[in-house]
């Protein structure tokens, strides 16, 4: 089994109790296979074993926007999959070749008080969170009218979450266009923004690194 913040806690010899109770599935996906579409309702819980998954949404025009990846050990559609009745606002569909785990992650919760469900239980609880505040983060990075404004937010947040000091090189753990996607902005637009204020000495970038204050 891929190693999962969902499943941790759990025992060799627990899994197959677990797959029991809450209904393990496991499929294989191809690249470009839809898994989940928007208005699908009563969707089961999707984990990651191998492979990767993105999240995408069209807008009124018919231009699809990418707004989130799943990659191995990830879980995905799970807020949906709790709720029941609460119909997808996006497709999922497989970025590459790979293997899902599916599972009712309702059933996981009102079993709760088992000895086994509980530790993932308290694990896909604790990924409702985090998530909730990644949204809550994005929209922070986000909020700013221009794309400048937008990336300083982006930067500067990444470089506290890191620890580093100001004029100190740091990672981001994404490439141009996945940053442009997360910002909502077109990666030409945001290539040629991030060349003005490394003109400016705002940021000096090199690939996936980057120093505010040049």
């Amino acid at each position: 089994m891929v190693e999962s913040r969902l499943l941790a806690g759990v025992g060799e010899g627990d899994l197959d109790r677990l797959a029991q109770m809450v209904g393990f599935s496991l499929r294989g996906c191809a690249q470009g296979e839809r898994l989940l579409s928007r208005g699908d309702v009563g969707v089961w819980a999707g984990l990651v074993v191998e492979g990767r998954v993105r999240m995408e949404a069209a807008d009124g025009l018919g231009q699809t926007a990418v707004i989130g990846w799943a990659a191995p050990g990830e879980v995905f559609a799970e807020a949906y999959a709790v709720l029941g009745d609460e119909p997808l606002m996006v497709d999922v569909v497989a970025d590459t070749d790979g293997r899902v785990l599916w599972f009712d992650a309702a059933r996981l919760l009102e079993l709760s008080g088992d000895p086994v469900c509980a530790p993932v239980a308290r694990n896909l609880s604790e990924i409702l969170a985090r998530r909730n505040v990644g949204l809550s983060r994005r929209a922070l990075h986000t909020a700013p009218r221009t794309i400048r404004g937008k990336v300083m937010a982006y930067l500067t947040a990444a470089r506290e979450a890191r620890g580093v000091g100001e004029g100190e090189w740091f990672e981001v753990p994404v490439g141009r266009q996945q940053l442009a996607d997360y910002l909502g902005v077109d990666r030409s637009a945001l290539s040629r923004e991030l060349g003005r204020m490394a003109r400016e000495g705002l940021v000096a970038v090199a690939g996936r690194r980057f120093r505010i204050g040049g």
